[in-house]
């Protein structure tokens, strides 16, 4: 298994990918989501401006419920 990189921006852009992968696997769409829960270590309002906007261009113009949750 790999190490997860330092970079939060990395790390935000492995989650979009695994989450188009898993989605385009049961065969539908991002904008498809109604709700998406995310678990993360140390947030803080300075971590969640950096990783939102990355985080909602997964979903391609959908507008998912994101439910942010500190670990």
């Amino acid at each position: 298994m790999s190490q997860c990189p330092e970079n939060l921006v990395k790390q935000i852009n492995i989650v979009s990918l695994n989450t188009k992968s898993t989605l385009d696997a049961v065969g539908t769409k991002p904008d498809d989501v109604v709700i998406a829960r995310i678990y993360m270590i140390s947030l803080t309002p300075k971590r969640l401006e950096e990783v939102i906007p990355l985080f909602l261009g997964t979903f391609e113009g959908g507008s998912p419920l994101c439910n942010w949750v500190l670990v």
